[in-house]
């Protein structure tokens, strides 16, 4: 892990982005996910055929950290976006908490039912992510 993989930086947030997405696959290696590549692409990080929504628990998702700027620009996206289906928010707050959806608005938010699926075994997996990131922190220091 490089030395400026710190919260609130460029490459924290792409090691977490893609650590989720890999979390996301794992949870269900036989869901042909679309997965984007970088942050750098427009549009939703998460992507699943029709066919296997009912499985995962949602058809679109974005992984964000837990910011009031990153809650506006997800609001105005999903104005830009118009997808047929709600967007899943999957959140990350810099101490390595994950949530679904922002504190300050009902947007990203899943239904009940989809809390019940497979997010258990992700919020896991994060957790011991983050875990991770904060003993290599305490080796440097």
């Amino acid at each position: 892990m490089p030395d400026r993989s710190v919260p609130e930086t460029t490459l924290f947030d792409d090691l977490v982005h893609q650590q989720i997405s890999d979390l996301v696959q794992r949870a269900d290696p036989d869901v042909p996910f679309k997965l984007k590549v970088s942050n750098a692409e427009d549009g939703v990080d998460i992507e699943i055929p029709v066919e296997f929504v009912s499985k995962v628990g949602f058809r679109y998702a974005v992984i964000l950290p837990r910011t009031r700027t990153a809650y506006s620009s997800f609001a105005n996206d999903l104005s830009r976006w118009n997808l047929p289906s709600p967007v899943l928010a999957i959140t990350y707050d810099r101490e390595g908490n994950i949530y679904y959806g922002f504190p300050w608005g009902p947007l990203g938010l899943p239904s009940r039912s989809d809390t019940k699926r497979k997010f258990p075994n992700i919020r896991a997996g994060l957790r011991a992510f983050f875990n991770a990131l904060r003993l290599l922190a305490a080796k440097r220091a």
